[in-house]
């Protein structure tokens, strides 16, 4: 049986909250305008059964946050991983271009600074952020 199959209505509410709601009492005995037959009976508890199932898979997906937060964090180190690694793609790129358009002795020292660049990123990269932040206390400064 597939999970597309509907079941019939039946002109019956579909949960307890409907019958909450109108003040009415759900009855045990089977309703006159229920299903009457054996087979449409087993056909509705399966039904019923799947539905519950769907339900219950649903809510459990829902109440997973643990699993559902490490998928979002590994998706977006998978996004971030592959931005740098364009990133490095680019910057070795226009190093290349650069080195190309400068005079040899020149070209050959930028590669150096380059290759020691890439041998300690740290290093170069708490210099370049004291420099910005230099930068930006001096352009500060004097718009005040």
């Amino acid at each position: 049986m597939s999970s597309q199959q509907r079941r019939p209505d039946y002109g019956r509410p579909l949960d307890e909250r409907t019958y909450s709601a109108s003040g009415e009492v759900p009855s045990t005995q089977a309703r006159p305008d229920g299903p009457s037959e054996p087979g449409d009976l087993r056909l509705d508890i399966e039904l019923t059964r799947e539905e519950l199932g769907d339900t219950v898979e649903a809510l459990a997906q829902k109440f997973d946050v643990s699993n559902r937060l490490k998928g979002e964090f590994h998706g977006r180190t998978d996004a971030m991983r592959a931005s740098a690694t364009h990133l490095g793609e680019q910057a070795d790129e226009w190093a290349g271009r650069v080195s190309e358009k400068l005079p040899p002795s020149m070209a050959r020292r930028f590669d150096q600074a380059v290759s020691s660049v890439r041998e300690h990123p740290g290093p170069a990269a708490a210099a370049t952020l004291v420099a910005m932040l230099m930068l930006r206390r001096v352009t500060r400064r004097r718009k005040r």
